[in-house]
């Protein structure tokens, strides 16, 4: 696919306004990423990012990287700074007669968010995005992750569905089939971005490496999904990440080892026929096609405590400034990236 650098972002719900300031201040810093691959809010933040710069690109320009980071920040502070924008939590007694009649359909209403990612996102856009866009769902019959891309018919639904948290939000039907958070199974698509051959890899995450015992209502039943998934999600990303880390130290461990044999081989005067059997011998290990991939990850370092339901724009524009800060300080540290990129 020719994908070189690669932006995976994790799902987090309202706390994607912290991916949104990380973004804003990563295209600043002079990252354009080749391929997005978004679960949750980080497919929406995603697809938005393709989409404006599709729209660029078919009006003829070369897009500002810098411009369209800016505008995501303003999406997200114009379009989803109050829950209403989101949805609405379902009344009990509708919600008990949906149960009853086995046709429950999530505790949140999100007829607002439908509408405003059809009315904020155009498909022909997205096809047209010099970006290629991946959406992470579950279909929870077969249990499939699905990455579905902007060449996909109802991209907007996969997209609807990979916003959709099991239990707080209704699935959503594709063909016949029931889709939901792509979270179910992967927080932050990175194996989608390796299997494409992505050369360099920046995640932005929602979610802090430690959990630190927020309070919250475990008698209500939203606050206790919600809960439930931040664990569950927050021990899969950690392990993926960690998975990846120790990927890269083998890599790294493997590629010194084989330098040291052919110093050995030669210091011993061994012949190339005999240094090429060495050679081929290591590449028949099982992990020899692996390959080092430099990855900033971004994350907050505390938890961000955001309600879906009971938000303010003065915390939207806060998280989404935490976003930038902690973004800055990453992409300072980091060695892989430069303003060069």
């Amino acid at each position: 696919m020719g994908i070189e650098k690669a932006l995976v972002l994790s799902g987090g719900s309202i706390k994607g306004a912290f991916q949104a300031g990380a973004i804003a201040q990563l295209l600043e810093h002079g990252f354009v990423p080749d391929a997005i691959y978004g679960t949750s809010v980080g497919s929406l933040n995603g697809a938005f990012l393709a989409e404006r710069a599709g729209r660029v690109v078919g009006a003829g320009e070369t897009p500002d990287w810098a411009k369209l980071g800016q505008e995501l920040e303003r999406f997200w502070l114009e379009e989803l700074h109050s829950p209403a924008q989101v949805g609405t939590q379902r009344r009990a007694i509708p919600l008990v007669i949906s149960l009853l009649r086995q046709s429950f359909e999530g505790l949140v209403d999100t007829s607002a968010l439908r509408a405003l990612v059809h009315d904020q996102l155009r498909p022909e856009n997205m096809r047209a995005s010099p970006i290629r866009f991946f959406a992470c769902a579950v279909n929870l019959a077969s249990g499939e992750v699905v990455y579905a891309s902007e060449d996909y018919s109802g991209i907007l639904d996969y997209i609807m569905a990979s916003t959709a948290i099991p239990i707080e939000m209704p699935y959503v039907t594709i063909g016949k089939a029931p889709y939901v958070d792509g979270g179910v199974r992967e927080v932050a698509p990175l194996s989608r971005a390796i299997e494409d051959g992505a050369q360099e890899i920046v995640c932005i995450l929602c979610q802090p490496r430690d959990l630190q015992g927020v309070s919250f209502q475990p008698g209500n039943l939203m606050a206790f999904a919600l809960r439930l998934m931040d664990v569950i999600t927050n021990e899969l990303i950690n392990n993926d990440l960690e998975r990846f880390r120790k990927v890269n130290e083998w890599v790294e461990t493997f590629d010194q080892v084989e330098a040291d044999m052919e110093t050995l081989l030669n210091s011993r005067g061994v012949t190339e026929a005999g240094s090429q059997e060495m050679r081929k011998s290591l590449a028949e290990l099982p992990f020899s096609e692996w390959r080092h991939i430099p990855i900033t990850v971004i994350r907050p370092e505390n938890e961000i405590v955001l309600d879906l339901l009971h938000f303010t724009p003065a915390e939207i524009a806060e998280v989404i400034q935490q976003g930038r800060n902690i973004a800055k300080e990453a992409l300072d540290a980091s060695g892989e990236l430069s303003e060069d990129d």
